[in-house]
């Protein structure tokens, strides 16, 4: 099982940092653009307003 864990992690670090590369940004910058995107689509999906409590409770699931 830790052998799998391990090789999730290795292939999610390649694939976050092909994607800082491409993208151009730093590692600071994508998270917050990633959780911007993340805060509109929980609104686009419940229908609510980005300042909805709804949304913000999602968003903050996401960061914990």
């Amino acid at each position: 099982m830790q052998d799998i864990l391990l090789q999730l992690a290795e292939r999610w670090i390649g694939y976050k940092t092909g994607l800082i590369a491409a993208v151009g940004l730093t590692n600071d910058a994508m998270r917050v653009h990633g959780s911007l995107l993340i805060l509109f689509l929980s609104a686009v999906v419940l229908r609510r307003r980005p300042d909805s409590v709804w949304c913000w409770l999602i968003f903050y699931g996401r960061t914990v």
